[in-house]
């Protein structure tokens, strides 16, 4: 726990104790950076409100107006379900999220009956298990039990959703050797993304692909990985660029071995042939075998 999250814990405390004073409010609790310990000077904080019933009369008046806090963010989402705000408290900015308690059951229930990968949903159930909770903790960590129980379905539907990676020749020679380099790094972001949400599959781990916030902290959650992960990632983006494709492709390999020995009802058939199919460069138009003569065309003579 860091100073700058430490200090950031205590003032969410009060300012969900503004919001406690209601007697429809059953859970409060903060998330984000600041609750896993990794806050720095430029971190909001983000806090979530549970309601029995919500209060739309009460919430329209900034209720937190009278302890310093401006509101300059104010939407009704869901059909009322959830009320978004968003205030400055002198420099420090923060999010206060109230959901409906009657929202968060259905969306846990699509989550893990129905499999649902709705990345708002993701990241709410994965916000709810690292949040730090200040009030309704007991009923909280009875949600958190059942939020806690993510089925093997869901992390195969994940891993399957996400195994779609490029051969290596893709960074190769529509980037590199084209100089194009705004279709390189997006390629390359976009397969680091499918690894990050095959790695989330095996390890059950909620995650919303929208938002992959803090990889080398979700990365380090992980006990099924590849060796060395997060230093990897780091030096896909910010080291050689020529060595990239061939370090992706090795990671990718290795990910592709740990979904076959942690989940063999998923087929990886397709993703190892996608890794093995290569392009040739082509120099000159090839004949064409076969090709049907067309008869002449008769001419027609004038007298």
């Amino acid at each position: 726990m860091n100073e700058a999250s430490a200090w950031r814990i205590e003032l969410a405390r009060s300012i969900a104790g503004v919001y406690a004073q209601h007697p429809q409010i059953c859970m409060a609790a903060l998330g984000g950076s600041a609750a896993r310990g990794l806050a720095d000077a430029y971190s909001d904080m983000d806090i979530a409100i549970y309601w029995h019933t919500l209060d739309h009369d009460w919430l329209a008046a900034p209720p937190l107006q009278a302890v310093g806090g401006r509101r300059f963010t104010f939407r009704t989402l869901f059909e009322g379900q959830i009320v978004v705000e968003q205030y400055t408290l002198g420099a420090v900015k923060f999010d206060v999220a109230h959901f409906a308690l009657s929202w968060l059951d259905q969306s846990v229930a699509a989550v893990l009956e129905q499999g649902s990968l709705d990345d708002e949903k993701q990241e709410v159930l994965d916000g709810f298990l690292t949040a730090i909770p200040f009030y309704g903790i007991h009923e909280y960590e009875a949600w958190r039990t059942r939020i806690a129980a993510y089925p093997n379905t869901l992390g195969e539907a994940m891993v399957r959703r996400h195994l779609v990676f490029y051969p290596q020749w893709v960074l190769e020679q529509h980037g590199l050797a084209r100089g194009d380099l705004l279709s390189f790094y997006s390629t390359l972001c976009d397969m680091m993304r499918n690894l990050l949400g095959v790695l989330a599959g095996l390890n059950h781990l909620y995650m919303s692909m929208e938002k992959p916030k803090r990889s080398a902290d979700l990365l380090r959650r992980m006990p099924i990985q590849p060796a060395n992960v997060a230093e990897r990632f780091d030096a896909l983006l910010a080291g050689d660029r020529a060595a990239a494709p061939a370090a992706l492709a090795t990671l990718i390999d290795e990910t592709i071995g740990l979904v076959e020995q942690h989940m063999p009802n998923v087929d990886t058939s397709r993703a190892r042939q996608m890794q093995q199919f290569v392009v040739q460069a082509v120099e000159y138009a090839p004949p064409l075998a076969n090709t049907p003569t067309r008869p002449p065309v008769p001419t027609t003579s004038t007298k």
